[in-house]
């Protein structure tokens, strides 16, 4: 018994040379896609409290000009305070609790949630700012997402080629 193998050179190096702009291509649009729902996840899923929307305004992305790079980010212009609810301050975020006093009144106002009764001081020992890490908590989210959709462009790279 014989086997005989043979390969068609001209059709494979034709295959391999729809490869690169196939596959720039579809590596491009999953990296936009999952740039773009990280900064979607991220202004979905987050434990802050609105009230101007600013922060979430700030969430912006920011995708490198050959398209294989890109970076979702907290944007200070729009929110400058954005860093400090995502990273926390004071105990929360590796320092110490800090001195809050009036700016512009002679004391501080605020309820008591041990109490329920309205205080006034003329200044408080703030232990600072729990974290809500919500940009990395997006991206843990979508990474799966992202896994999903580079084979699935890895597979219509080869069917593109005439590979498979």
């Amino acid at each position: 018994m014989e086997m005989t193998f043979k390969l068609d050179y001209n059709k494979f190096s034709e295959a391999f040379n729809k490869i690169p702009i196939q596959a720039a291509r579809e590596l491009r649009k999953q990296m936009q896609d999952t740039t773009k729902a990280i900064v979607t996840d991220a202004k979905m899923h987050h434990r802050f409290k609105r009230k101007g929307g600013f922060l979430e305004k700030s969430i912006q992305k920011l995708i490198h000009p050959s398209g294989l790079s890109s970076k979702v980010f907290l944007n200070e212009r729009v929110a400058s305070y954005g860093k400090y609810v995502h990273d926390g301050t004071g105990i929360y975020n590796g320092g110490k609790p800090y001195p809050i006093k009036p700016k512009n009144k002679k004391l501080l106002y605020f309820v008591s949630k041990k109490i329920g009764h309205l205080i006034s001081s003329k200044g408080v020992m703030h232990n600072g700012i729990k974290p809500d890490r919500f940009l990395y908590e997006a991206g843990k989210r979508q990474e799966p997402y992202f896994i999903a959709r580079i084979n699935g462009a890895v597979k219509r790279i080869i069917e593109a080629a005439g590979l498979k």
